[in-house]
């Protein structure tokens, strides 16, 4: 689920994933696309040219999801090279690179698009990539979310979370302002716990930080979290 953070961040609700909507500040002027309206329609993990084809030629597809990290790309004649791919960990190859994968859906020009960055160096090759073609998405209509666990949580609160937030949000405020996050914690869903207030200061904290970093700038936010943890102990969020 997505938990989805109120005008003033004060306050959120816990909404199905895909469920938007924009803080205070992107009501401002934005040079991306605005947040699309809630009933999307999600592919999620289109991390291959196969699953990116099966997604839009679905014609209910209104979305689509993929996750980025730096790995093997491999082409059709069977040559590879180390550049940023679309892969879900642990798999770290695929036949999709990041260029393919935002070609394939600019020329398509219908879907909203999310990226789950797996690593702070994929972030950090992507996001200048993704400012170069923001005029073409924006003037498409599409939407873009930009994914990252930014802190430790549940499960994993003795270790770092998978991408460090302060790198990671400085890294879009200088490249990608105005392009909607989606924050969420390292956890571990198996394990007998949930999130606490702790946890949501602590986030809330970060959000509060970057939109006062991007200003007028700034888009929306959402709160990615699992739904197992949630539903032991919804309170805190």
């Amino acid at each position: 689920v997505d938990v989805i953070l109120s005008p003033g961040h004060d306050a959120a609700v816990i909404a199905p994933r895909g469920h938007q909507v924009a803080l205070a500040s992107e009501v401002s002027p934005s040079r991306w696309a605005p947040l699309p309206a809630p009933d999307q329609v999600w592919a999620h993990s289109c991390c291959s040219g196969s699953k990116l084809r099966d997604a839009l030629a679905n014609e209910t597809v209104t979305a689509i999801e993929a996750d980025v990290q730096v790995g093997t790309f491999i082409s059709d004649g069977g040559h590879s090279c180390t550049q940023v791919i679309m892969a879900h960990p642990p798999i770290r190859s695929s036949d999709l690179s990041l260029e393919m994968f935002l070609d394939a859906c600019m020329k398509d020009g219908r879907r909203h698009l999310k990226f789950d960055f797996k690593s702070l160096e994929a972030a950090l090759l992507s996001l200048p990539i993704l400012a170069a073609v923001r005029s073409r998405l924006a003037e498409s209509g599409q939407a873009v979310w930009l994914n990252a666990d930014v802190l430790p949580g549940p499960g994993f609160r003795a270790s770092p979370a998978a991408i460090p937030a302060e790198d990671f949000l400085s890294a879009v405020a200088s490249h990608c302002p105005g392009a909607h996050l989606s924050l969420g914690w390292s956890v571990n869903p198996m394990v007998p716990a949930a999130y606490t207030h702790e946890d949501c200061t602590a986030m809330r904290a970060l959000c509060r930080a970057h939109a006062n970093r991007v200003g007028a700038m700034g888009g929306g936010m959402v709160l990615a979290v699992s739904a197992r943890l949630a539903s032991r102990a919804p309170g805190p969020l």
